[in-house]
């Protein structure tokens, strides 16, 4: 686990603001799903707050995932040879 010190929210909006969007957009659409399956959510929560310290948690997880994608797509694209094989040191498919 990534043990992480929460950052000014200045901050983090500037490092990952990507990740500030996605965890909106996540908890507006949580709430508006969760009575459809039954579930009631906390009144006190309901309003993104991006200040508190689940708004904070759920940017942090949003960037998470976000890296993760990115990483993964850079991978699959490196095997699917879009990318300059020189560049990344894989020397066993550039050019001579």
């Amino acid at each position: 686990m990534n043990e992480h010190k929460p950052e000014p929210l200045e901050a983090i909006e500037k490092a990952y603001p990507e990740a500030y969007r996605l965890a909106r957009r996540f908890h507006e659409l949580y709430e508006e799903y969760a009575p459809q399956f039954g579930y009631k959510t906390r009144e006190d929560t309901r309003a993104f707050d991006p200040t508190s310290p689940n708004g904070r948690t759920m940017a942090r997880v949003a960037y998470e995932v976000v890296q993760e994608e990115n990483t993964a797509k850079y991978h699959e694209g490196y095997k699917q040879g879009r990318f300059d094989q020189k560049m990344e040191g894989n020397t066993a498919n550039a050019e001579a």
